[in-house]
C-alpha cells in the first residue's frame, strides 16, 4: 500500500502455484476510478516453492494476466546448484568453535551463479570479487534471486521488521531452492516475527522465543535476533534466550547456529551444548556493502549444509515435539512447544469449562499439586512424574481466555518393554496419589497424556530445560503425565455431553454416575492392560495387578505399594 491504496497483492503457496494464482483471482476486484483514477491496473504475484509468477491485475474484476512464463521446464538451477554450490560432499559437524569460525570464513569460497547482467554489475564495481565469487549464469530461478539478493541494497533499518524481513526470508529463500534444487530435502522451516501484533509472536511470554527459530527434524538448529540499531542488543538476547541442549534430543551435535543483525550489521554465533556457551564465529558483515552480501549468501549455503548434517545426525524420535510450532487441539485450544515447555491457550474457559464438566478451582489446584510434587521430586534427585506450571494458569481478558505455561518438555514415547511400562505405571498411580489428596481427579489417564522424558535421575536443569540424556538403556527411562485441563473434582457427576466421552467408558464412572478416585485407577488399569498385551506379557504379576486396578480394588497409595511397583521409584 501507499497513499492509501493497494498497489501490489502477492499469494504465497506451500507446494502448487496454481492454487496461490487461484486466489489471486478469487481475491481480485474491481478498480474503483474514485479512489485509484486513471491508474489501469496493479501488480500481482503468486510463489510457491520455487516458481513465481508476475501478474497485471486491470480495471476490471476479471482482468488477471500472466505477464512471466513458469521457468520450471527449462530452468538450469538444479544443474548450477551442484556445479557450484554443493560441489563437497557434505561436511563432518564442527566440533569446536574455532573449527566453526574456520569453516565459515572458508566458505567465501563458493561461487554463486547469478544472471549475466547481475555479474557485469559486480564486475564494474569490483572485478576482483565477481572473478572469486560469481560465476555468470542464466535467468533461472536460483540465479534470479541471488542476483537479486545481491544488487538490492537494504531499506533503512526503521524497525526490527525492516531488518526481518532483509535477512530472514533470505535465509528461507536459500534454503527452499537448495531444498527443491539439490534433492536432500532438509524441509527445514524458518519461522518469522511477522509483527508484534501477530498470534504466533504474543503466544509466548516474552523472551521466550527467538525472532527467527530454524527448525528441522523437529530440533531447532538456528535462532535469529533482530534489533532496530544495536548489534550488541541483539547479541544479548540471543545469550539470554540460549538454552543447554538436551542430549535426549540433541545427541552428539554440539552445537547450533546463532544470529544477530541489527540495522546493517550481522554476525554469526556457536550456540554450544552449554547454556553460556555462546560465541562469535565468522567475520561481522555490513549487509549495506554489496561484498558483504555476497559473503553472506555463501554462508547461508554453508550454514544449510551444517543443519542439513545436523538434521541426520539427532536421535531419531518418532514422537518429537516441533518447537515453536502452534497445535492445534480437540477441544478448541493451541498448545505451543516451546524450548523447555509448552504454553497453552483455551479461549472462552468458562464455555470450555461446561463442555468439559469441569472448573478453573479444580485444574487451578491440580497445577498447584504437581507443583509441590516437581519440588519433592527434585529434593530426591529424580525427574518429576506430572507436568507442572512456570506462568499461571491464569484467566484474562474478557472471554476469560485460558492460560498457563509448562515445564518440563518430553515426548511421546509407546512403551516397548515391561519395564518402560512399569515406569509409565508409576508416573501414573504417583500422579493420581497426589490429585486424589486434594479431592481431584485427572480423568483423562490415555496414552497420549503420558510423555517420556529419559533417564529416571534428575539432572540440575530438569525444571528449567529440556531433560534427560542419551546413552540410557531401557531401566533409566521416566514418564511424565501431562493434561491437566481435565481434572475436576471427585465425585462429580458425569453426563453423556461431557467432552471427554467420560459416560460412554465402561467401567469407568460408579453406579451414580459419577468420577472418582477409583475411576482414575481404572482408566490406569485400562491404559495398562492394552500396553502389556501389544508387549506380550499380560499375565502373572502384571495381569494381577491390571485387574486389581479395574475392579477399582486399590488406591493410588496401594497400588504404589503392589508387588508389581513396589520400590520401583526409590
Amino acid at each position: 500500500m501507499a497513499n492509501s491504496c493497494t498497489f501490489l497483492m502477492g499469494e504465497d503457496k506451500k507446494r502448487k502455484l496454481e492454487e496461490g494464482i487461484g486466489d489471486l483471482r478469487r481475491k481480485k476486484r474491481k478498480l474503483s476510478r474514485m479512489h485509484y483514477g486513471d491508474v489501469p491496473f496493479i501488480i500481482g504475484y503468486a510463489a510457491a516453492e520455487a516458481r513465481f509468477r508476475w501478474f497485471w491485475l486491470g480495471s476490471d474484476e476479471a482482468d488477471v494476466l500472466d505477464l512471466s512464463k513458469d521457468r520450471s521446464d527449462d530452468d538450469r538451477s538444479d544443474e548450477y546448484v551442484k556445479q557450484h554450490l554443493l560441489t563437497e560432499p557434505t561436511p563432518t559437524l564442527p566440533q569446536s568453535r574455532n573449527a566453526l569460525d574456520a569453516s565459515l570464513k572458508s566458505s567465501t569460497s563458493i561461487k554463486l551463479p547469478v544472471t549475466a547482467q547481475c555479474y557485469k554489475r559486480v564486475s564494474a564495481e569490483s572485478p576482483t570479487l565477481a572473478k572469486q565469487c560469481l560465476v555468470s549464469t542464466d535467468g533461472s530461478h536460483l540465479p534470479a534471486f541471488l542476483s537479486h539478493y545481491i544488487l538490492e541494497s537494504p531499506s533503512s533499518a526503521s524497525t526490527e521488521m525492516s531488518v526481518t524481513l532483509f535477512v530472514s526470508p533470505a535465509l528461507q529463500a536459500v534454503f527452499n531452492l537448495l531444498d527443491k534444487f539439490s534433492g536432500l530435502r532438509l524441509n527445514c522451516k524458518l519461522t518469522f516475527n511477522a509483527a508484534e501484533a501477530d498470534t504466533s509472536c504474543r503466544a509466548v511470554a516474552v523472551g521466550k522465543r527467538p525472532d527467527t527459530p530454524g527448525m528441522a527434524n523437529s530440533c531447532t538448529f538456528l535462532m535469529g535476533k533482530d534489533k532496530k540499531r544495536k548489534l550488541e542488543e541483539g547479541i544479548s538476547d540471543l545469550r539470554r534466550k540460549k538454552r543447554k541442549l538436551s542430549r535426549m534430543h540433541y545427541g552428539d551435535v554440539p552445537f547450533i547456529i546463532g544470529y544477530a543483525a541489527a540495522e546493517a550489521r550481522f554476525r554469526w554465533f556457536w550456540l554450544g551444548s552449554d547454556e553460556a556457551d555462546v560465541q562469535e564465529v565468522g567475520e561481522e558483515l555490513d549487509i549495506g556493502k554489496l561484498v558483504d552480501r555476497v559473503t553472506l549468501l555463501q554462508n547461508m549455503v554453508f550454514v544449510y549444509r551444517l543443519v542439513v548434517q545436523m538434521a541426520r545426525t539427532v536421535p531419531q524420535m518418532s514422537g518429537r515435539l516441533p518447537l515453536f510450532e502452534k497445535l492445534e487441539r480437540h477441544s478448541g485450544g493451541t498448545v505451543l512447544i516451546l524450548d523447555n515447555g509448552m504454553r497453552k491457550s483455551i479461549p472462552d474457559f468458562e464455555r470450555y469449562s461446561k463442555d468439559y464438566e469441569t472448573s478453573f478451582d479444580a485444574v487451578k489446584r491440580a497445577y498447584a499439586a504437581a507443583k509441590a510434587a516437581a519440588k519433592e521430586a527434585a529434593a530426591q534427585g529424580r525427574q518429576p512424574f506430572m507436568i507442572s506450571a512456570t506462568t499461571g494458569p491464569q484467566l484474562e481478558g474478557r472471554r476469560k481466555t485460558y492460560l498457563v505455561e509448562t515445564t518440563p518438555l518430553g515426548y511421546y514415547k509407546e512403551p516397548s518393554t515391561v519395564r518402560e511400562a512399569r515406569a509409565l505405571a508409576l508416573a501414573c498411580c504417583e500422579t493420581a496419589r497426589v490429585l486424589h489428596a486434594e479431592g481431584v481427579v485427572h480423568r483423562d489417564f490415555r496414552l497420549p497424556n503420558v510423555v517420556c522424558l529419559g533417564p529416571c535421575t534428575s539432572d540440575e536443569d530438569s525444571l528449567g530445560t529440556e531433560v534427560g540424556t542419551s546413552g540410557g538403556n531401557d531401566e533409566d527411562l521416566a514418564f511424565l503425565v501431562i493434561d491437566l485441563e481435565g481434572a475436576a473434582e471427585e465425585g462429580a457427576e458425569v453426563t453423556p455431553d461431557c467432552g471427554l466421552a467420560l459416560a460412554s467408558r465402561d467401567g469407568v464412572l460408579d453406579e451414580n454416575g459419577t468420577f472418582t478416585a477409583a475411576s482414575d485407577m481404572f482408566e490406569i488399569g485400562m491404559l495398562l492392560q492394552s500396553i502389556l498385551r501389544q508387549l506380550g506379557a499380560y499375565h502373572g504379576e502384571s495381569k494381577a495387578f491390571v485387574r486389581a486396578l479395574k475392579r477399582k480394588e486399590l488406591s493410588a497409595l496401594q497400588a504404589l505399594d503392589h508387588p508389581w511397583l513396589r520400590g520401583l521409584g526409590n
